[in-house]
């Protein structure tokens, strides 16, 4: 028997995890596995007092809820190890239904209750007897738990992700009693894999709930600090257990449920003993669960950047041109070894050399494929894709950029084309595309399985760029007259006033800017004028 075995005490009758009998095993010089261990209720009690039984090991259960059999013993199987030498406290602990005049207490009463693994001589002073409770009309606070949310889908790869919502509602039922949160247990009884979910927390508007988070196959048990751990009397608490989801397989399903009501262990201060808990969850794919969350990891599409640019004309010997920019949905992150960019058959290049691949060698100096801005690839020739020896653009857009620098992706990622002009390029007009299928070897980062064909979808296809001849220009608005009079000796005179207007199709960089005087010779124009300068929007140049 433990020293720490409860005493006498008067119990709710409806009070949750009563402690009744503490007591200690010890193992010699081996390991000792304890299979079972069988306790016998006695007192002027009945059976049908207890709700469920059950044994735990320093505050934590380490079998399941059992109901006493009709001769009075409850079976308890922990298949817990006890190392050599070691000793470990067991504590008899239970949830009541009991009539308020009767009285019950546990004890082991022989060796012959205690079943190990293997040949062990079981030695004990017996009779080990916990001492009687009784038990009062007194009524325990009420605890009902409620799920929260809707059925949601969830990415694979996302981090912090809600894959459960619920709220305890807790109420007094004698005086202003507070109730302090001992510990909550869920069983995850969806398809998917304890193990893809990383990092479990929970939270509570918004903020992570400090405490600690145990794991034990697919249970999961928050226990949270002193210092969060109060429910005050007519308190709602709103829960929602988050998670980083990592390796997943689509289509999986998070369900969390309450595979008891004992797991839900929140404690009635005044008292000391446990509140009554219902649990009351509407939701998931039977109705009586925490919501589903199904996670997509399947999925790779891509589609036309809002960034990406309308139809542009763009002046010979141009650089870094965008020809399009596609964005990525992605289930999970991707790795993919290239990307074929084809040129549309929108494309018209009706000058130049004799096919179209030459060509376009001709008036495109490189492409670069980027992600997120960052280059992945430069090219400087296309090729024939289809391998058809045909190298024209037709109804197969089979003449593509083959970038085949392996790359990574991520959901919602940038993939721009762009190009360098060459000054002597010809006025052509160029359009590209490509699709999901034009991926080479896509394959999840995580599992290196390869993206299913099934789970492709999505064109990107850019707008038409046309080359065009630069231009220039040049409108006289000084508003002088011909015959304008200059005072001799005055300064800072404006004698001429332009303006100069590029093209659409391209900046200009004005190299030199040469002046004429009519009338006058180069000696007068010396004598005459002095401190020559030239503005630009004001600013001396």
């Amino acid at each position: 028997l433990s020293a720490n075995t409860p005493e006498s005490q008067t119990v709710p009758t409806k009070a949750t995890h009563v402690e009744y009998l503490s007591f200690n095993l010890e193992a010699g010089s081996e390991d000792v596995t304890l299979d079972s261990i069988t306790a016998q209720r006695y007192g002027l009690g009945s059976d049908n007092d207890f709700d469920e039984v059950w044994l735990e090991v320093d505050g934590n259960p380490v079998t399941g809820g059992r109901s006493i059999s009709s001769d009075d013993n409850v079976q308890l199987s922990p298949n817990y190890t006890i190392g050599a030498g070691q000793t470990v406290e067991f504590t008899l602990v239970a949830d009541m239904d009991a009539d308020n005049s009767n009285q019950n207490g546990f004890r082991i009463t022989s060796a012959d209750m205690i079943e190990t693994d293997g040949d062990v001589d079981i030695t004990g002073d017996f009779n080990i007897s916990g001492n009687k409770m009784d038990y009062s009309s007194y009524e325990i606070a009420d605890v009902t738990v409620d799920d929260r949310g809707t059925d949601t889908e969830v990415q694979s790869g996302d981090e912090e992700i809600t894959i459960g919502e619920f709220e305890t509602d807790y109420s007094a039922n004698e005086g202003e009693s507070d109730g302090e949160i001992e510990y909550m247990k869920f069983e995850q009884v969806g398809d998917a894999d304890m193990d893809d979910l990383k990092n479990m927390k929970l939270f509570e508007d918004g903020s992570e709930v400090p405490g600690e988070v145990m794991i034990a196959g697919d249970y999961v048990t928050f226990m949270p600090d002193d210092s969060e751990s109060t429910i005050e009397d007519g308190e709602t608490r709103r829960f929602s257990i988050r998670a980083d989801i990592e390796n997943a397989d689509d289509g999986d399903i998070v369900r969390f449920d309450i595979d008891d009501t004992r797991d839900i262990f929140i404690r009635e201060k005044n008292t000391g003993f446990g509140s009554d808990v219902s649990e009351n969850l509407g939701c998931g794919t039977n109705n009586d669960s925490l919501c589903d969350y199904t996670i997509d990891a399947g999925q790779l599409s891509v589609a036309l950047d809002s960034s990406s640019p309308g139809s542009e004309e763009y002046a010979k010997g141009t650089q870094d041109v965008t020809a399009l920019v596609g964005k990525t949905n992605l289930g999970q992150d991707i790795m993919t070894d290239g990307l074929d960019v084809r040129f549309h058959v929108d494309s018209d290049i009706s000058n130049g050399s004799s096919t179209e691949v030459s060509r376009i060698e001709d008036d495109i100096e490189r492409a670069e494929l980027m992600v997120n801005d960052k280059r992945v690839s430069s090219l400087t020739s296309p090729i024939d894709i289809d391998d058809d020896d045909d190298s024209s653009i037709d109804n197969s857009n089979d003449v593509a950029y083959e970038f085949d620098s392996s790359f990574s992706l991520s959901d919602d990622d940038k993939i721009k084309l762009m190009l360098d002009f060459d000054d002597e390029a010809e006025t052509n007009t160029y359009k590209f595309t490509f699709d999901s299928s034009d991926f080479d070897d896509p394959e999840y980062k995580s599992t290196s399985e390869d993206v299913d064909s099934n789970d492709k979808s999505g064109t990107v296809t850019g707008n038409n760029i046309d080359i065009v001849d630069a231009s220039l220009s040049i409108t006289r608005n000084d508003g002088y007259n011909s015959n304008e009079t200059f005072v001799i000796g005055s300064g800072d005179n404006q004698y001429l006033k332009t303006l100069f207007k590029a093209g659409d199709s391209s900046d200009l960089n004005i190299q030199t800017l040469k002046f004429d005087f009519p009338g006058i010779t180069k000696k007068e124009s010396t004598t005459y004028f002095t401190n020559f300068e030239v503005r630009f929007d004001g600013q001396k140049v």
